[in-house]
């Protein structure tokens, strides 16, 4: 399948969903030629809803979660989230990224559990690298 007949079938769309910590977070939507849709956002990498053709040809949320971006940060148990509180272990608490040595708050040694003081799932993909020193 060529890919102008595949993007032909396949949608994206982006929209303000609010502010989490100062930063702007956007929901994107994707949808395919078969009416799926999966709508997440910027924060965490939260997906906020699953939509997916029902019997009757409806479709259905088949995800757990919030209509709005401060129902996810009033706090919940994780709903939607991509990375968990524990994405990793980060060896020392420290890694290189475009050039520039980023630290993190840790937590154990000598591989330090990564969640820190805010774990990963509560910061916008948006956030400057800076963002990233939570210690």
């Amino acid at each position: 399948m060529s890919g102008n007949h595949l993007s032909a079938r396949l949608s994206n769309t982006k929209a303000p969903f609010g502010v989490a910590h100062g930063q702007p977070v956007d929901l994107y939507t994707l949808t395919n030629a078969n009416g799926m849709e999966v709508k997440i956002m910027t924060y965490g990498g939260i997906i906020q809803s699953i939509r997916v053709p029902y019997r009757n040809g409806q479709l259905a949320n088949v995800t757990l979660g919030f209509s709005t971006l401060d129902e996810y940060l009033a706090g919940h148990p994780y709903f939607g989230c991509i990375t968990g509180r524990y994405a990793n272990r980060i060896a020392r608490g420290m890694f290189t990224l475009d050039g520039g040595t980023h630290h993190w708050h840790s937590t154990t040694i000598p591989t330090r559990c990564t969640a820190g003081k805010r774990a990963s799932t509560n910061m916008s993909g948006r956030q400057p690298r800076s963002a990233m020193r939570m210690g």
